[in-house]
Formats: structure tokens, C-alpha cells, sequence
């Protein structure tokens, strides 16, 4: 069974992933550093960008909400609903409070 995820319309004049096609026989889904350090705006390196470089730290999150993560959670959501494996890594030291 191969499956197909829906992804993007067209866009004239660039190339567009529109739609991606699954081979559960080969695939699994690694999901890479979206712990707190990354994710959570209020710790990590959300507090030092926002602090030394809020231009950086606007558009990083929201790049992080508008794009990243709902397209993380399509993949995810996908995967699951067909029962195929999803990893999920995190690299360096945390502490209890999300800052690396």
C-alpha cells in the first residue's frame, strides 16, 4: 500500500511539492529536535533571540507556528493513521527547564 499526502497548491513559475508518495515499506517519519529548547518561545533559544535579536526571534517563530509544526503534525498524523513508524531525536544535554 502506498500512500499519498495532499501537501501544497501550485505556485506559477516555481516548483511546488503538491502532493508526497509513501512507500510504507520503506519509509519512517524522524521527527528531529522539536523538544522545548526549540519549540517553546519562552525558554531555550527563544529567550536569547528575543532578548539580542527580536527580528531574528519574530520570524523564526513564526516560521516555527505558521509552517513548520503544522507540517510536522500532517507528516505525523499521517504516518500514524497508517500505521508506520515515527522517531523522534533530540541531541545534546537538556535540563528540567528546557534550556540546553
Amino acid at each position: 500500500m502506498r500512500g499519498k499526502i495532499p501537501w501544497d497548491k501550485e505556485y506559477p513559475g516555481r516548483y511546488t511539492l503538491t502532493e508526497w508518495e509513501i512507500d510504507p515499506a520503506r519509509s519512517v517519519l524522524l521527527i528531529l529536535d522539536m523538544q522545548r529548547a526549540y519549540v517553546d518561545p519562552a525558554c531555550g533559544v527563544g529567550k536569547v533571540l528575543k532578548q539580542g535579536y527580536p527580528d531574528v526571534y519574530n520570524y523564526y517563530y513564526r516560521r516555527l507556528s505558521q509552517t513548520a509544526l503544522p507540517n510536522i503534525f500532517k507528516l505525523r498524523d499521517f504516518f500514524r493513521q497508517h500505521g508506520l513508524e515515527v522517531f523522534y531525536t533530540r541531541l545534546g544535554p537538556q535540563l528540567p527547564h528546557g534550556e540546553t
